[in-house]
């Protein structure tokens, strides 16, 4: 009997222990201490910034490098502490190539659009502006790359399409996106909706076909940096100072209006076409999850081709 009394203490705590261990690996709970784990030492880096309006300094481009390495850094303290794994994500071999990879196919499909605009008679190059003054949108390019989608791809996308599969996560990930561009100047209906077609889904696609954020953070920072840098294109409702200054006359659908290209009807044309021949390369490599409930139950602890856990 005093045995059996001196072990049920261990049974206890071994008990607690499998709760908690329930908890940690709860897809709810794991998106929320991500979550937490970025956003609040970025918000930390960034707070000195704005608070003395220096987004638009000489200091915004380190400040910005600053911010992306430690949502990085943060990110992989996430993943190590809570998933203890690897942050497969962010693996080294071929992430040049990615990178690059994904920075051609962003500057192309911008310069893409704003060449249809253009035809269109809507877009006209203006005067050159100083080099320095791309400085600006180059940091916000690099912090917005890094962050965003270390939040929405890595983050959102990943740990939904761990449990409820790859269609609900497109879903879930592409529409939190385009409503986390509704605070954003000049947005409404319109702009966030083209947000969700084109980059929600565009965005999550390329994280889709390589199981890393290499290719998307290249497609979104170079995006962003010819729209605005080199172009001098609103972005995403807010005006920055770019290489050339832009011209727009002639509709919001064509134009993208205050909110910038991207709302326009060109944007999400090109983007969803572009994002649509990723999703189907990627289901060719059986990169596509199925949801829990339709998975082989030998299957049920691995939930992505990158061995997330369920």
């Amino acid at each position: 009997t005093g045995a059996a009394v001196a072990r049920r203490p261990p049974e206890r705590m071994t008990v607690a222990q499998g709760l908690a261990n329930r908890i940690l690996t709860f897809p709810l709970t794991r998106l929320v201490l991500a979550i937490l784990f970025v956003v609040a030492p970025v918000t930390m880096v960034q707070a000195p910034l704005r608070a003395g309006h220096l987004e638009r300094s000489s200091w915004a481009l380190p400040a910005a490098i600053l911010a992306s390495l430690v949502a990085y850094a943060a990110y992989r303290v996430y993943v190590a502490t809570i998933e203890r794994r690897e942050a497969s994500e962010f693996q080294g071999p071929g992430a040049g190539r990615e990178l690059g990879l994904g920075m051609l196919l962003g500057a192309g499909l911008f310069c893409a659009t704003l060449g249809i605009i253009a035809a269109a008679g809507a877009y006209a190059m203006g005067p050159r502006n100083p080099v320095g003054v791309v400085l600006v949108p180059l940091g916000g390019s690099i912090v917005s790359a890094v962050v965003e989608e270390i939040l929405f791809r890595a983050v959102l996308f990943r740990i939904v399409e761990a449990s409820l599969g790859s269609w609900l996560a497109l879903l879930v990930s592409a529409v939190v996106f385009g409503l986390a561009h509704l605070a954003n100047p000049g947005s409404g209906l319109i702009p966030a909706t083209s947000i969700v077609v084109e980059a929600g889904i565009l965005l999550a696609a390329a994280y889709m076909l390589t199981r890393r954020l290499w290719l998307p953070i290249g497609l979104h920072f170079a995006w962003n940096l010819t729209e605005a840098g080199i172009f001098g294109a609103d972005i995403s409702g807010r005006s920055l100072p770019g290489l050339f200054i832009a011209r727009f006359a002639g509709p919001a659908w064509l134009t993208g209006g205050s909110f910038g290209p991207e709302a326009s009807v060109v944007a999400v044309a090109i983007c969803l076409t572009a994002g649509i021949a990723m999703l189907i390369v990627a289901a060719r490599r059986g990169r596509w999850v199925a949801p829990f409930w339709a998975r082989p139950r030998e299957a049920a602890a691995s939930a992505s081709p990158a061995g997330e856990i369920a």
